[in-house]
C-alpha cells in the first residue's frame, strides 16, 4: 500500500486528459523519488498559472492575467466581421498554427451531450447571440469538430441564431469523422476552412 500523499498526488493526475491510473501512479511515485527536486518547481509555476494566466471575458481564450483581453481581441489587424466559434480554447492554437484563419473567435466551452451531463443551458449561447448582434458579425464558422456532439450543438445553433442576420457555415470534411479540432492536423484545417459549408436556413 503506497502512502496517503503519493496516493491523493495519483488521483489528482488522473484528472489530466490521457492520464490513466497507471500512468497517474507511476508519475506520483517518480515524482516522490527521482522528481522530488522538480516538485517544487512544479509547484510554483502551477501557482503561476493559477495567478497570472486568466481567460479573456471576450473570447474564452487565455489571457495574460484575470479579466484580461487576450491577444487575439486586441489584434486590430484581425477581420472583425468573421467569427469563429470553438469548443475548446486550445482549439484557437491548432487553428492559428494552420494559418487558415484570420478572424475573431468565441470559445463554447463544450458541446451538447447529455451522456457527459452537458445541456443547452451549461454553455454560452445567449452571450454568442449577443456578440454577434453587438459586433455585426456577417459570417459565423462553426469549427467544433466531426463528432455527434458537434453536429447536434450546430444543429441547434441553426435554429437558435434563426432570427439573427448572419450567415452561418461549417468546417468542410476535410476533417475526419469522429475528430476534435485538436487532433485535426494542420492540412486538414486550412482544407476544411477553404471548403466550409453554408447551412441551408431552412
Amino acid at each position: 500500500m503506497l502512502p496517503e500523499s503519493i496516493t491523493k498526488l495519483s488521483k489528482i493526475l488522473t484528472k489530466i486528459p490521457n492520464i490513466g491510473p497507471k500512468s497517474a501512479e507511476k508519475l506520483a511515485l517518480w515524482f516522490s523519488g527521482y522528481g522530488m527536486a522538480y516538485a517544487k518547481d512544479l509547484g510554483m509555476v502551477l501557482t503561476e498559472l493559477h495567478n497570472l494566466v486568466g481567460i479573456c471575458p471576450d473570447c474564452g481564450y487565455f489571457s495574460d492575467g484575470q479579466d484580461k483581453i487576450c491577444l487575439y481581441c486586441l489584434d486590430s489587424t484581425r477581420e472583425d466581421s468573421i467569427l469563429c466559434l470553438v469548443e475548446q480554447n486550445v482549439d484557437i492554437i491548432d487553428i492559428e498554427e494552420s494559418k487558415a484563419f484570420k478572424g475573431r473567435y468565441f470559445v463554447l466551452g463544450g458541446v451538447i451531450s447529455p451522456l457527459e451531463g452537458v445541456t443547452i443551458s451549461d454553455l454560452p449561447f445567449e452571450k454568442l447571440k449577443e456578440k454577434i448582434i453587438s459586433k455585426e458579425i456577417k459570417e459565423i464558422i462553426i469549427a467544433l469538430g466531426a463528432t455527434t456532439e458537434a453536429d447536434v450543438t450546430t444543429m441547434y445553433l441553426k435554429e437558435f441564431l434563426q432570427e439573427v442576420s448572419v450567415k452561418i457555415t461549417v468546417l468542410g470534411r476535410g476533417i475526419a469523422v469522429g475528430t476534435q479540432i485538436h487532433y485535426a492536423g494542420k492540412k486538414s484545417l486550412v482544407e476544411a476552412f477553404r471548403i466550409r459549408e453554408t447551412l441551408d436556413p431552412q
